[in-house]
């Protein structure tokens, strides 16, 4: 199985195409733009938050919650980068396995930063209020795309696994989901910290 990875057939050959290493450059390239773009929503929450609140951090928001969806978060970046390096290596099984992992971690988090949101443990009507239950509303949205698509990332590697190339597919969705990840510790840290 982990020839059909490693060397590319032709597709009437039955064997599998692989991308070439332009294309991956062009696909990640136009990829980062894409990102970059998801980006703007947050950056436009970053300054409504302290044209209206300053530096105000409610004592009400719950540190701990926050943070171990942080941790959690974290940790999931390195699951998600175990399972790209299992799929150089040519381990579907570890593949699967770090993807599940990625998955339960980050909807763990999904959890943990809707129900502050869902909670109104932070009075909303404030300023702060608004911003807090703003930002946990966008990151959880996020979070949940990223949910559904690494779903889908695994069922395709469950059923096409040595059928198709899914270097590009491992890739995007390890960048996308760093994204959500420093997405998170950024609105963490302006929503928690400072």
């Amino acid at each position: 199985m982990a020839a059909n990875i490693s060397q590319a057939g032709s597709v009437a050959d039955g064997g599998v195409k692989q991308i070439t290493p332009a294309e991956n450059r062009k696909y990640r390239a136009a990829f980062a733009i894409v990102m970059m773009s998801m980006a703007m929503p947050f950056l436009t929450l970053l300054n409504v938050r302290y044209i209206l609140a300053g530096g105000y951090v409610s004592p009400e928001a719950n540190q701990v919650i926050g943070l171990i969806a942080a941790l959690l978060m974290i940790i999931s970046a390195g699951t998600i980068g175990s399972a790209v390096k299992a799929y150089k290596q040519g381990n579907a099984a570890k593949v699967q396995r770090n993807i599940f992992w990625t998955f339960g971690l980050g909807l763990v988090s999904f959890v943990l930063i809707g129900f502050q949101m869902v909670n109104h443990s932070v009075d909303i009507v404030t300023h702060y209020g608004e911003t807090f239950v703003t930002t946990l509303g966008a990151v959880d949205v996020y979070v949940l795309i990223g949910l559904i698509v690494l779903l889908a990332l695994r069922s395709r590697v469950i059923r096409l696994w040595g059928a198709a190339d899914h270097s590009w597919g491992m890739q995007s969705n390890a960048m996308f989901w760093r994204f959500v990840v420093v997405v998170w510790l950024v609105m963490y840290v302006q929503l928690y910290l400072l």
